[in-house]
């Protein structure tokens, strides 16, 4: 009879064809080369790429069906290889041609809050997809051994290839140094070459991928490695587990106070959990052997197992919480998918621990299997319309702001326009709609701008100058100008202060106001105070420039000193009245060993 660990090496690859390792190492190469030209398209605006319902699509299918099929492939002949990969094929165009219905009709970078978490999950989605596939081709006698050995094999070798890229153009670079010491250029340039780039990462994620699938000691030593570390920790992290529920009662409400709701709990206890999970399947392997502990801790690891639901229940009621005070967002919406399902898998390894036999966990195995296909199930459920995230994210902050609709937070309107997609944007028109019938002037015409903008930040904009074009004039009268002595700010100190590396002209985008102090010192011929106050910054950021007039140059200017203020209410207000007062320490300075010691914050 066969152990466990011999039936896992047993359903390793065996070695690959030599046109079967040629067509894995081709067929990484050209997705490289595809990846480099569709990035071309999108740089250099071609009409095809222009649609994000054209390339995003593109870019998905480019990534993860090749992906798929070079881990998966055994044999080139193989028919139901390639008719399986065509249903794979629609599979995923349909997901991100959905992805895209939620985003706003404009580039990546303005749709990174929708397309990003799409991404991660389309790609946990394809792994699991992945060791599904590559059972169905084998259909081999017992399938959860097949599964669990395919999917270790797989994150392995994706660990191995992202190591041996990293390796490869680590010598790259070598050479690279050691030509130019003899400063000879060619190298450098060559691969400083973007197609090149795109073809050489290719190439090793080929090479890569073809070490861990035709070369599977290698990924057996490195497993059983894993493995022994894992099993070595489950004791420690179900010892953990135990003394965190035992301590429970005596701590419970100490898990509700202050900001420790928000995600900290639901985070904390997500990630127990899905630890415990990881470490205990690591430790479990196909179920063909109790666990490798004596009887007492076999008990230990038991218990901690049944107590899961403690905390799947805790930090399910965190989520539910934070989303009952402040209602949906996209992160609150997968957290809460996310720690459903560590639940769920929590429940299930629960009862099998319950209904356990002869000192094996026979449904962790089912459980597994069911809560993979339940992911997938859920990531593509996710993206219909009408019941994804980002719809019912902007309905229920849409129905929040609209109980006061004369004191909407811009923020909250700014996260409507730029992070909830193309269903964030219909909220906003909805709640102009409502604001128009309820005579909010303001409020309207603060949305409509927000509708009329396409970035949410200045850098963002294509319209920007570039560096060294600054219209001087136009940021003299940006800036909000408070003086008894000059009409606007002196272009000598806007210049100053870009030259070291203030972003002035900042003053001159959206959603930034700058205001501008003459002070009266007598310490020095003139001194400004300069505050930009960015919306998108925690503060508003003020400098204090002198002129001195010792100075060779009238027009020089000296940076004293730059301080980042918490923005406040009173804060704000004081800006926009120009209520700033200079006030002198009660003590000097006080000089030390050629170091200054200000006391300037002693009031009296």
């Amino acid at each position: 009879m066969q152990t466990q660990a011999t039936e896992i090496e047993n359903n390793f690859d065996t070695v690959l064809t030599r046109p079967t390792r040629y067509f894995i190492v081709v067929l990484a190469i050209v997705q490289a080369i595809v990846l480099y030209g569709l990035a071309q398209g999108l740089e250099r605006d071609w009409w095809w790429l222009t649609s994000l319902s054209v390339s995003f699509p593109l870019f998905t299918l480019v990534l993860t069906v090749p992906a798929m099929f070079m881990l998966t492939i055994r044999c080139i002949n193989q028919r139901s290889l390639w008719w399986s990969s065509a249903g794979f094929l629609l599979f995923f165009l349909a997901l991100a041609w959905l992805a895209t219905l939620l985003a706003n009709p404009t580039s990546f970078s303005d749709n990174t809050h929708v397309l990003m978490p799409f991404a991660l999950l389309l790609a946990a989605s394809a792994f699991i997809l992945t060791a599904f596939w590559q059972v169905w081709l084998q259909q081999p006698q017992h399938c959860y051994p097949a599964l669990f050995s395919h999917a270790w094999q797989n994150a392995l070798t994706l660990l191995l290839m992202l190591v041996f890229v990293g390796i490869g153009w680590a010598l790259i670079s070598l050479c690279i140094s050691l030509f130019r010491l003899l400063s000879i250029e060619f190298f450098a340039e060559f691969f400083r070459a973007e197609p090149v780039r795109y073809a050489t990462t290719g190439l090793l994620i080929g090479f890569g991928i073809l070490i861990g699938r035709n070369e599977p000691k290698p990924i057996q030593m490195t497993r059983k490695i894993v493995f022994a570390v894992f099993t070595w920790l489950l004791p420690v992290l179900a010892l953990i587990v135990l003394l965190f529920v035992i301590a429970l009662p005596f701590g419970f409400s100490e898990l509700w106070s202050g900001e420790r709701s928000v995600f900290s709990v639901a985070f904390l206890l997500a990630f127990l959990i899905g630890a415990f999970l990881l470490f205990f399947n690591a430790v479990y392997q196909t179920g063909e052997a109790p666990l490798p502990y004596p009887h007492w801790l076999r008990w230990v690891v038991r218990l901690a197992t049944l107590s899961l639901p403690i905390l799947a229940a805790i930090a399910l009621a965190a989520v539910i919480t934070r989303i009952g005070e402040y209602g949906w967002t996209p992160p609150r919406y997968w957290a809460l998918v996310l720690i459903l399902v560590l639940s769920a898998h929590a429940i299930g390894y629960a009862y099998s621990a319950i209904r356990q036999n002869g000192g094996e966990l026979q449904l962790i195995p089912r459980v597994n299997v069911l809560m993979a296909a339940l992911l997938v199930a859920v990531v593509t459920f996710s993206h219909l319309p009408g019941i994804n995230p980002y719809t019912l994210s902007a309905q229920s902050q849409a129905q929040r702001l609209a109980t006061d609709l004369a004191n909407m937070p811009s923020a909250d309107l700014t996260w409507l326009r730029f992070e909830v997609g193309k269903p964030g944007v219909q909220a906003l028109q909805n709640l102009s709609a409502q604001a128009s019938a309820a005579n909010e002037a303001e409020q309207v015409e603060t949305i409509t701008a927000l509708l009329n903008r396409e970035h949410r930040h200045w850098y963002q904009a294509q319209e920007r100058q570039a560096e060294g074009e600054i219209n001087w004039e136009a940021l003299q009268q940006a800036v909000v100008w408070r003086s008894t002595e000059t009409e606007t700010v002196p272009v000598s100190l806007l210049v100053a202060l870009q030259d070291g590396n203030l972003n002035i002209r900042d003053c001159g985008g959206d959603d930034v106001t700058c205001y501008g102090f003459d002070l009266t010192m007598t310490e020095v011929e003139r001194a400004i105070l300069l505050c930009v106050d960015r919306a998108w910054s925690y503060g508003v950021s003020c400098t204090l420039a002198v002129q001195n007039e010792h100075s060779v140059n009238h027009d020089e200017w000296e940076v004293v000193l730059t301080r980042l203020l918490a923005r406040t209410d009173e804060l704000t207000r004081a800006l926009r009245r120009g209520q700033v007062e200079l006030s002198r320490p009660c003590l000097p300075n006080v000089e030390l060993g050629g170091e200054i010691l200000s006391l300037s914050t002693y009031r009296c």
